[in-house]
């Protein structure tokens, strides 16, 4: 199969570029042509079947010609619409990456399309300080395309399934959360393991996980990171913790990888 070439670029809301199209068209355009024929003549014989010139056989057979015709003229009509790129969103062309008469693969990145409203910030928080994060804190907004200047929010809701916030204009949205994950620092929190009627050893706080996928006794509720080792927390660290993604989420040879790979790094040191 020959890569698109990228024909236009267009600037009209919602419709971004359109990929190579001329033999598609002249395919079309012949087709098109062909089902025309057929139609026409489809009636002239429907006429002379009711006279009984023409056998109902051969009037069924050319039924069946413009029947597949007609099939045909969808069918390159859908792939010609294939060939326009349409934006997932509203929103303006803030970089170009293809340039008119290139060859692009399906998997190539062609434009960066953005909205300017409303505006979305995804920050980092550390770790150590997820616990300190509190519904009415105010918020404080500095970004490298804006230097100098500080923007203002406040966090108004934090919920299982998305968290909500209020911007500096007054306005407010909800950001959804595909997973929600509870970061509560490098110490486990063992009164929270009980809330949620985690199984795990009184003494040492080790956790009762399926050893593949980290899932715990409790269904969908996994446990990644520190939080595997009870109070031996240092038993994970950056190098070996960052396995645990993929032995939660990952297809069942990802999940070995990851498990063979955290098993060779050790570090032999207790809290």
């Amino acid at each position: 199969m020959l890569a698109p070439r990228l024909n236009r670029a267009l600037k009209i809301a919602g419709d971004n570029a359109r990929l190579d199209d001329r033999e598609e068209k002249a395919r079309l355009t012949e087709l098109e042509a062909r089902a025309e024929f057929l139609r026409t003549d489809l009636q002239r014989y429907a006429k002379l079947a009711e006279r009984d010139v023409v056998s109902r056989k051969t009037f069924d057979q050319l039924s069946s010609e413009y029947a597949q015709a007609r099939a045909a003229v969808d069918a390159a009509r859908h792939r010609l619409e294939d060939l326009t790129l349409l934006s997932p969103l509203d929103g303006t062309i803030l970089r170009q990456d293809g340039e008119i008469g290139e060859v692009v693969s399906k998997d190539e990145i062609l434009f960066w399309v953005g909205q300017a409203h409303p505006l979305r910030i995804i920050a980092e928080v550390d770790e150590e300080d997820i616990p300190l994060v509190r519904v009415g804190q105010k918020v404080l907004i500095r970004a490298d395309a804006f230097p100098g200047r500080v923007f203002e929010g406040q966090v108004v809701e934090i919920t299982p399934r998305d968290v909500a916030i209020r911007r500096a204009d007054g306005g407010a949205e909800r950001l959804a959360a595909d997973r929600v994950y509870a970061l509560v620092g490098f110490h486990p929190d063992f009164d929270l393991f009980a809330r949620l009627g985690l199984a795990f050893d009184a003494t040492t706080g080790r956790p009762r996980l399926d050893p593949e996928t980290l899932q715990t006794n409790v269904p969908g509720v996994y446990l990644a990171g520190s939080l595997t080792a009870g109070r031996k927390i240092s038993e994970v660290f950056i190098e070996n913790g960052r396995c645990d993604g993929e032995r939660m989420f990952g297809d069942a040879e990802s999940r070995a990888r990851a498990l063979a790979e955290a098993g060779r790094i050790v570090r032999p040191v207790g809290e």
